[in-house]
């Protein structure tokens, strides 16, 4: 298939798929094999039964952090005498939820997940987590191992926290900047 996209619609299907293109922003995609994408996912919701392969990158975003911007805009505005749309200005504090949650793109995999790069993503994988370049604010779980950069590439691992049953390899952890990023090798996380 080409692209997954206004044309061609969410994916349901009983086997594997393999996309030419991209697979677009709110579109979900869910196959029983493996997923092949040689563009890049953005927004989206993909689970494959077997493995996730992305021959670019895959981007995400955090609603609440837009949500946040959003509502101190409002303040800024107020406070400098700017007309506020009034239900915006009122908008109730945001729920603590948790970071996985929270993230538009997710990427469930019952093998292995490899893909160019990750920035704001929630992945689970089986098996390994295989990026080559780099991974921004994302939540990782991995059945196995999470491998960065050790196929080529910068392999920067940068804000967010990654679980791994059995290790985390990557060529730079956090930034100068003191980006908060938590990593825990032989851990399984239950979801109760």
């Amino acid at each position: 298939m080409d692209n997954v996209d206004i044309k061609s619609g969410n994916v349901n299907f009983d086997g594997s798929v393999h996309v030419e293109g991209e697979v677009m922003a709110g579109y979900t995609v869910e196959v029983t094999g493996d997923l092949t994408v040689k563009g890049m996912i953005e927004n989206a919701t993909v689970t494959a039964g077997n493995h996730i392969t992305v021959g670019g990158g895959v981007i995400g975003s955090n609603p609440n952090k837009e949500k946040r911007i959003k509502s101190d805009q409002a303040v800024v505005q107020a406070n400098q005498g700017f007309d506020v749309n009034e239900k915006l200005a009122e908008e109730k504090p945001l729920e603590k939820i948790s970071p996985q949650e929270s993230l538009r793109t997710q990427l469930k995999a019952g093998g292995e997940i490899d893909v160019g790069f990750m920035s704001m993503v929630n992945a689970q994988a089986g098996g390994n987590i295989v990026v080559k370049e780099y991974v921004m604010h994302s939540y990782l779980e991995s059945g196995s191992q999470i491998i960065l950069g050790q196929t080529g590439g910068k392999g920067r691992l940068i804000g967010g926290k990654c679980f791994a049953a059995e290790g985390v390899l990557a060529n730079e952890y956090g930034t100068d900047a003191n980006v908060k990023t938590l990593v825990s090798a032989g851990t399984k996380v239950s979801h109760s």
